[in-house]
């Protein structure tokens, strides 16, 4: 696709002065202060609590570039979408092949099976340009720690390449219908309404806000209206200082006084975007004081190097803390920030410099460098492929450690074909454990809450077929099964599959009217802060609608599980609750495999006693006072086998009981199994 010579191109875009693209390094500047406070955020947090806003400053410097390349060749009648990606492919694919080789090489030695299975995942999505989709989509509640994502950083990546295949095209079009003025109008009010959409979203879906393009596009926007309006900005003389250093303040106040407890990326990324906005104007016709530090080689030679040592620097961080199993000290995060720039500095000089220049910019060149892009993404899609389809390759390993990392990879087998509203009705040939159901027949036992129900399906399947008892999953992620409340904070799109589970898990009731037994499970510590929906109605449901108190605390807790409870006692239904088992932080599996191999200690890869009895303690007492004030109601605790009187561990008795830090694998779920009280059913 390629844009022939038109008048109205040429009025519509700029054609002189700056427009002509020449070199600023004050651009290559303000990498180097992007790329520095990511990569300290990342390697002493407390140091730049904010340094995240450095993905911010590298998306306005994009958003820019791209405008300004594709403006200045629109404006010669010569842009071509397919050349325009060759630039980008070989801009951007090489090097990103090569670090995402090493660390799936690195993975195989390193990673436990259930986190190579995910970086196989990973790898899958980063190739089809949609690894910032993934981590929304597996951020917050299932989310292992970022050390076991080494890869995490790509999403940023997504983003831009994802712009990159939508805005130069609705240029493109725009530059049809519209002069250079209106353009501007057209990119402003998108701006504006991707900068409103973001913070809409940051009360209901944060993580979308974070990683989605709709949400960041406002970002890029901004240097692509600064790409639009350049001609006619100027700032020199006293303006020029100005703007340059009100710019960098804002970038770096932003830096330092953010944090991961703002709202972010909404309004509070504005500083940090309008400031490097202002940045890189002030060095588009004049020099000054701060244009010159920028400018300065030093500087410069990071900037250079940025993209190289953005790649690098987090799977060096993420690998050797995994490795080590524990956080790094001071010398280990500096030790790793060295390796970081000398492979950066290689990467730069071998992999991302000889690329960079076409032999002949041409169609056909063009589509040879798109081919060649995607080929060479091939080997590391297939690999990515077979760690995700063989589980993470779990037998590189054997002995204790096999049999551990074994453990671990399995959770409940039938959570893919039974954990969801939708599958609670006509999915129970899969569904249906124990006895097989009769054809008309009511089931004996169902098993209803959030994930931290699902996971203990496997040690229920055992007890309800010793006793000759047909049972059904009926659970939802995220969503416990606590009539007329949620938790603040879910996104809407949640919200509504919490509703629409406590619809079908309630109607599921009224079609077994011979239910004996109610296991309820769930996250229960999510549900100290909950939005009470109103007293329960006949069927246990009332319209969703929040009142605008919210209640806090364990009595909120309390409250909501009484009447939940209360619901199936009042239909003859018995009622077993299960505690939520003591969480993890970080899962220490590399602790309790060197443990076990060396003779050590394996409680002391987990958590002290003090520490579950701290953050669960109060909501174990008030599920024993629920079952004590009620006939026909029963709690199980599965810390009573987790834990002993000092700790609290992953391992017990041969038994990796966990798949990640707050779910069980199926061999735990078989274990806590042997120690609960249900009650008899006959």
């Amino acid at each position: 696709m390629r844009l022939s010579d038109s008048g109205r191109l040429r009025q519509a875009m700029p054609e002189h002065g700056v427009g002509k693209l020449v070199y600023l390094p004050h651009l290559d500047g303000l990498r180097a202060i992007a790329i520095a406070t990511v990569v300290l955020y990342h390697a002493w947090p407390a140091s730049m609590p904010g340094g995240f806003i450095g993905v911010d400053v590298f998306f306005v410097i994009s958003g820019f570039l791209i405008t300004r390349i594709i403006a200045s060749e629109m404006a010669d009648g010569r842009f071509s979408f397919v050349e325009f990606l060759a630039r980008r492919v070989r801009r951007l694919v090489p090097a990103s092949f090569v670090m995402l080789a090493v660390v799936l090489a690195v993975g195989v030695v390193v990673l436990r099976p259930d986190t190579l299975k995910s970086l196989g995942l990973a790898v899958l999505y980063t190739c089809g340009l949609l690894a910032n989709v993934l981590f929304y989509y597996t951020a917050g509640y299932f989310s292992s720690p970022p050390e076991e994502k080494p890869i995490l950083h790509m999403w940023s990546l997504a983003v831009e390449d994802q712009f990159y295949l939508t805005w130069p095209l609705l240029l493109l079009l725009l530059s049809y219908y519209l002069p250079r003025n209106r353009i501007v109008l057209v990119a402003s009010v998108l701006a504006v309404v991707s900068l409103v959409h973001a913070q809409m979203k940051l009360g209901a879906d944060p993580d979308y806000s974070f990683y989605m393009l709709p949400a960041r596009a406002w970002e890029l926007l901004v240097g692509c209206l600064l790409a639009l309006v350049a001609p006619h900005v100027s700032f020199r003389g006293w303006t020029g200082v100005v703007a340059a250093w009100t710019g960098l303040v804002a970038i770096v106040a932003s830096a330092l006084f953010l944090n991961t407890s703002v709202p972010f990326p909404g309004l509070s990324a504005v500083p940090a975007v309008l400031g490097t906005a202002l940045v890189i104007a002030a060095g588009l016709r004049d020099e000054n004081g701060a244009v010159r530090v920028l400018s300065a080689p030093p500087v410069v030679f990071v900037g250079l190097i940025s993209y190289s040592l953005y790649l690098w620097h987090w799977p060096i961080l993420s690998m050797y803390h995994y490795a080590l199993g524990q956080p790094l000290t001071g010398i280990e995060v500096f030790g790793a920030l060295l390796v970081s720039v000398v492979v950066a500095t290689a990467s730069w000089r071998y992999v991302e410099r000889p690329f960079r220049k076409p032999k002949g910019d041409t169609q056909e060149n063009s589509l040879r460098t798109l081919a060649a892009g995607v080929g060479i993404l091939v080997p590391v899609f297939l690999v990515g492929g077979l760690f995700k389809i063989s589980d993470g390759l779990p037998t590189r390993f054997g002995g204790a450690a096999g049999k551990i990392y074994s453990d671990l990879a399995l959770g409940n087998p039938l959570r893919a074909s039974c954990d969801g509203f939708d599958h609670i009705r006509g999915n129970d040939a899969v569904c249906n454990f124990g006895r097989k159901l009769i054809a008309g027949a009511s089931y004996d036992v169902a098993v209803f809450g959030d994930s931290n129900a699902d996971h203990f399906v496997p040690g229920f399947a055992k007890w309800v077929a010793v006793h000759d008892l047909s049972a059904r999953q009926v659970t939802q992620s995220a969503c416990a099964l606590l009539l007329n409340v949620t938790r603040p904070g879910m996104r809407a799109s949640h919200v509504k599959e919490c509703d629409d589970y406590r619809r079908a898990a309630l109607q599921f009731v009224d079609d077994n009217p011979h239910l004996k037994l109610a296991v309820l499970g769930g996250h229960w510590r999510s549900y100290l802060s909950v939005r009470d929906l109103g007293a329960v109605a006949g069927d246990g449901l009332v319209p969703v609608t929040w009142t605008a108190s919210q209640v806090k605390g364990v009595e909120a807790f309390e409250l909501a599980m009484g009447r939940t409870v209360d619901y199936f006692l009042a239909r003859g239904i018995k009622v077993h609750i299960i505690a939520q088992i003591p969480e993890f932080k970080s899962l220490s599996v590399g602790c309790v495999v060197r443990a076990v191999n060396e003779g050590g200690d394996a409680r002391t890869c987990g958590i002290s006693r003090k520490a579950y009895e701290t953050a669960q303690g109060a909501i174990d007492e008030a599920l024993w006072r629920i079952a004590a004030a009620r006939r026909n109601v029963s709690v199980s605790y599965p810390s009573k086998l987790i834990c002993d009187d000092a700790y609290c561990s992953p391992y017990r008795d041969g038994v990796f009981l966990y798949r990640n830090g707050s779910h069980l694998s199926e061999a735990g779920a078989l274990k806590i199994g042997e120690i609960l009280g249900l009650p008899d059913l006959r």
